[in-house]
């Protein structure tokens, strides 16, 4: 079970795909109506957002945002506010 407590207020979902986005929101909104989720498509949106909202708790970052630099992007974007930072990325080349 989730202790209410520990769950982040406002969240951050960094991801292209839309549909993934989406669908993260949603689960999030039922299982926690109080949590604010925030969208971005690309690394620029989720650095636009992090500088307008500095209460961001925790961030979910696909590491392959098409104007991404991979690992490097998680250096960047952790200067940008003190968030709990989680990567969900896949990737199907070999």
């Amino acid at each position: 079970m989730i202790d209410a407590r520990s769950v982040s207020k406002k969240v951050l979902l960094g991801d292209d795909h839309a549909f993934l986005r989406d669908a993260l929101a949603e689960v999030k909104a039922r299982a926690f109506p109080e949590v604010q989720v925030l969208q971005a498509d690309d690394l620029q949106a989720a650095r636009a957002m992090l500088n307008r909202h500095s209460d961001v708790d925790l961030l979910l970052l696909d590491l392959l945002l098409p104007d991404g630099d991979g690992l490097d992007a998680i250096a960047s974007l952790r200067e940008a506010g003190g968030m709990r930072l989680v990567v969900m990325s896949a990737d199907d080349r070999p």
